[in-house]
């Protein structure tokens, strides 16, 4: 190899680090306005010129339907533009129109109007398993987009504090679990089925905990003792004997439907409680 083969391979290397540091250097500009953008919007700050002028830029349109997705990585993973990366690929095969971005212990997803979410949420699961998915409901506009977000995170909230099993929890489908979240702790209080609860809930006592989650599974499945059973790896004469054991602690009858509704309303209270508790504590 002579010299002008040297310098010409250095000259290319020198042009290869070059252009790897300006795409390095764009991609990170983006992903500046990008937060900057989406912090603009989550804060529900007006609509100013120079928040339409960073979103074109992005290609968004501020007047178009937005809806907002709150990913919550794995336990044991934190979430990085390496985890946003992976899920691109699903992302693109539905619309060209989408910001992913970190933010805090999640990641935050901004969809145009019109796709399933839910339908995507299961394909996303697909390729990174163990993430829990919440989804807000659809903003009229880019700028009403932090009711979305708010509605995304407490849908995820929810899902993680009621650990169902479900990894995908939208805002439209919590019902009166909405109602319970926003109440204050101290509204749940004074009421005989949240006391009946509370005495199954006792921490000190392990197969009280136990009957707990026996009872909050039987009024998951509309007491239906075989599907419960099911659902446990129990036998039947095991369910059985827990039920009764539940109504002499709680003195209250499994066979009264209007009963049944209370104690479910109020395990579900009582879930969502120690988590507010925790979390404003």
């Amino acid at each position: 190899m002579d010299e002008a083969d040297t310098m010409a391979i250095e000259r290319a290397a020198i042009v290869a680090a070059l252009t790897m540091l300006k795409d390095t250097a764009v991609r990170q500009t983006e992903a500046r306005l990008q937060a900057d953008v989406i912090s603009q919007l989550l804060s529900g700050n007006p609509h100013t010129p120079a928040l339409e002028d960073k979103a074109n830029r992005l290609g968004l349109d501020l007047m178009q339907p937005q809806r907002v997705l709150l990913l919550r990585p794995p336990i044991g993973t934190l979430p990085s533009l390496r985890l946003a990366n992976k899920l691109k690929p699903v992302l693109r095969k539905v619309t060209s129109k989408f910001i992913i971005q970190t933010r805090g212990q999640n990641m935050i997803l901004i969809l145009s109007d019109g796709l399933d979410a839910k339908r995507l949420g299961q394909s996303l699961l697909n390729v990174l398993p163990g993430i829990k998915i919440g989804i807000g409901n659809t903003a009229p506009t880019l700028i009403n987009l932090s009711q979305s977000y708010r509605e995304a995170k407490e849908a995820l909230e929810i899902g993680l504090l009621l650990n169902d099993g479900q990894d995908v929890h939208c805002f439209e489908d919590l019902g009166f679990l909405h109602w319970l979240y926003q109440f204050p702790p101290q509204a749940k209080l004074s009421n005989r089925y949240m006391d009946g609860i509370q005495v199954l809930a006792a921490e000190e006592k392990a197969a009280r905990a136990e009957l707990l989650r026996t009872l909050e599974v039987f009024l998951d499945y509309g007491a239906n003792a075989a599907e419960t059973a099911r659902a446990m790896n129990i036998h039947r004469n095991t369910l059985t004997y827990r039920l009764k054991q539940i109504e002499t602690y709680t003195q209250l009858s499994l066979n009264d439907p209007k009963t049944r509704v209370n104690l479910h309303v109020a395990v579900k209270a009582l879930r969502l409680k120690g988590g507010r508790m925790k979390a404003e504590g």
